[in-house]
């Protein structure tokens, strides 16, 4: 008998799933998955990503803290990956502060991301000039 502990972690296809889920999660999937998990919650949720907007003049988050003081938060974008069970393809979403946001495909915000290269690349070239 060994004394060593198996630190081995389970492949996505050896964990077991809800008797609802006929294939894996995608590698991306944070997991979680109940078998009395109503169908419109059958989703993969990936994890999720968070970024501070620092020039936004106006903060969007106002709250009092535990002296009685106000405290003014910036804006913070956030953003995760959803796919629902039936589903063949991911979806990306973003909101600020956790309000309702944007939806979007994969093709969608491929567009967006080389536009915002682009946009980039632009403002790199004025700034070292």
């Amino acid at each position: 008998m060994s004394d060593r502990i198996d630190t081995s972690r389970p492949t996505l296809e050896s964990i077991e799933r809800p008797w609802w889920q006929d294939k894996p999660c995608p590698p991306w999937c944070e997991g979680g998955h109940d078998a009395a998990e109503h169908p419109e919650d059958r989703t993969h949720f990936g994890p999720l990503i968070e970024q501070t907007l620092s020039l936004c003049e106006e903060a969007s988050d106002r709250w009092i803290d535990q002296d009685g003081a106000p405290c003014v938060y910036p804006p913070t974008l956030s953003g995760y990956l959803r796919q629902g069970w039936r589903e063949g393809e991911a979806a990306i979403e973003l909101s600020v502060n956790d309000r309702p946001g944007l939806c979007m495909t994969l093709a969608e915000a491929a567009r967006l991301q080389a536009t915002l290269d682009e946009m980039l690349r632009a403002a790199s070239k004025s700034s070292s000039s």
